[in-house]
This record gives structure tokens, sequence and C-alpha cells, in this order.
């Protein structure tokens, strides 16, 4: 079960699970106070390690959009918080954490 900013419980699949454990990492291209982008080759390796099996372009992109609807309609979450850039790939709209 997932819960986003104090919002309400919702479940994912387990592939959605760890697409959402990829996008959220402070990995990837760094460019500001946001979690880095994380591009393609870098979730479809994640999403590998994790599900056991290969997952091409099309597939990552499917996910993405499920997961986008999963937080529009279950979550009651804006969806545009998956943030997608043509040359970086994704990121989830989360601040790194603070740094000491």
């Amino acid at each position: 079960f997932v819960r986003i900013e104090g919002g309400k419980t919702f479940q994912l699949s387990r592939t959605l699970a760890a697409l959402l454990k990829a996008l959220v990492q402070d990995a990837g291209r760094d460019d500001g106070d946001l979690v880095g982008w994380k591009s393609l080759t870098y979730i479809q390796s994640y999403l590998a390690a994790e599900m056991g099996r290969r997952f091409v372009k099309h597939n990552v992109e499917q996910h993405i959009s499920r997961l986008r609807k999963t937080l529009k309609f279950e979550a009651e979450v804006n969806p545009r918080f998956i943030i997608t850039h043509p040359s970086f790939g994704w990121r989830f709209a989360l601040r790194k954490k603070a740094r000491v």
C-alpha cells in the first residue's frame, strides 16, 4: 500500500510499485531540487532487476501511463507528479532529502 503526501492510501501492482520506487530514488541526471531524471535504460534495468524479466520501451511507457491513471483515479493525486522530458526521461516531482 502507498500513500503520497498524507493523502489517500492505495494499492499498486508489483510492477507499478517497482516503477514508482525507481522514479522517487535520488539517482539519475541531476538538475536542481527534485530527484534526478531516470532514463529509459535506467528504468528498464531497474524493472528487470526487480521483476526478473525484460522491459522494452513500449512496456515502460505503458506502465508510466498506468501509474499516472492510478495516481489520478485511485490516489486522487495529480498525475503530473510524474514528469516527462523528451531528452532526460522521467522523474517523480519529489524534493531531494536534505544533505547534512
